[in-house]
């Protein structure tokens, strides 16, 4: 059996409690419960509208004419995504107003860093008449055009 002096055991027994203490560490604690998304629970979820840093309006050539929006913004979190978005849509006004909603789970330990998202939106134009209309996304906007009506005339 090999001997060893007591400065060389001292730093073999140092080092394993190094080890030790660091695995430790890694490995979940028994008495924590992960952190997950409510399945039927609201309340465990905590919802806002996303952050919009700009908006930009597409025509598709086509016809009937389509057109979508995308929508470039960050997200506030590592724990926060998008859950949906909502169009609503004003005929008398010319308006399409888009909602964009995040979630994330109300006591969730996140890393605090500014993610950037892009999405896309269609907009429902087929039966428009011709003329000018605004896109709004909170406080961003954007107008685009139809020269004619947007009605589909197949046969």
């Amino acid at each position: 059996m090999k001997h060893f002096s007591k400065s060389t055991s001292l730093r073999l027994i140092l080092c394993a409690l190094l080890l030790t203490v660091s695995l430790a560490a890694c490995s979940p604690g028994t008495g924590q419960q992960p952190t997950q998304p409510a399945q039927n629970g609201d309340n465990l979820l905590i919802k806002e509208n996303a952050d919009v840093q700009g908006i930009t309006v597409n025509l598709m050539e086509s016809f009937p004419l389509q057109v979508s929006v995308t929508i470039e913004g960050v997200l506030p979190d590592g724990c926060t995504s998008i859950h949906g978005t909502q169009v609503a849509r004003d005929l008398e006004k010319g308006t399409f107003d888009i909602t964009i909603q995040t979630e994330r789970p109300k006591d969730a330990m996140c890393i605090q860093v500014l993610t950037p998202f892009e999405i896309t939106v269609p907009l429902d134009v087929l039966g428009l008449k011709a003329g000018t209309f605004t896109v709004n996304v909170y406080d961003q906007s954007a107008t685009f055009t139809f020269e004619q009506d947007n009605v589909w005339q197949g046969s």
